[in-house]
């Protein structure tokens, strides 16, 4: 099956799947993510996104390591994830190739995917060198993670929320959020705001 047909399966599944994810009582604030696989990527990545998400921003953040076959995970393991955690994040390595797509965000479920594919290096002909994969898998893993929470873009350059138009702009931006959208991320966080559903 080509990429481009299991990433709109995986979207189609996703976006009509039951259940609201993250769903809590009107007074609760989710405070929780996890972190998981989908594909064949390391899941050393997925450990140290959920490290970094977790030493940037008060909240809990889990890996989970169950990894299975892309089609299958899709409403099996983020269903089951989602019951327990308030956010789901999503890394995708399909061993199908490179496409267009580099995420997903399903904000109301608390769910967001990200492609790594799509965070190759496209200078060296898609070669993931492992420091540099990383480095971008973590800046956009924040992003996504803001995202769920309701932030929007942020103009500033070094902040991961910076929507970075190229892999230049994407390397040289920063892995955590300027001191604003830090201050909104505390405060969504904290209860003192709500994240944006």
């Amino acid at each position: 099956m080509g990429r481009s047909c299991s990433t709109a399966m995986l979207c189609a599944m996703l976006s009509c799947t039951g259940s609201v994810h993250g769903q809590t009582a009107a007074n609760e604030t989710p405070t929780n993510l996890v972190v998981t696989v989908l594909g064949n990527p390391a899941p050393s990545i997925g450990e140290k996104v959920a490290w970094h998400i977790a030493s940037e921003c008060p909240c809990s953040a889990v890996f989970d390591a169950r990894t299975n076959s892309l089609l299958r995970t899709v409403e099996s393991q983020v269903d089951a994830l989602a019951q327990d955690h308030a956010w789901v994040l999503g890394l995708i390595d399909s061993p199908t190739g490179k496409s267009a797509f580099r995420g997903g965000l399903f904000r109301k479920r608390g769910v967001a995917l990200l492609d790594m594919n799509s965070l190759k290096d496209t200078a060296a002909g898609g070669s993931d060198s492992s420091d540099l994969l990383e480095s971008r898998v973590l800046k956009e893993s924040m992003r996504s993670f803001g995202f769920l929470l309701g932030l929007k873009d942020c103009p500033w350059p070094r902040c991961c929320m910076f929507p970075a138009p190229n892999e230049k702009d994407l390397d040289a931006k920063g892995r955590d959020f300027c001191p604003p959208c830090q201050v909104k991320v505390d405060r969504i966080l904290s209860g003192e705001a709500k994240a944006q559903r």
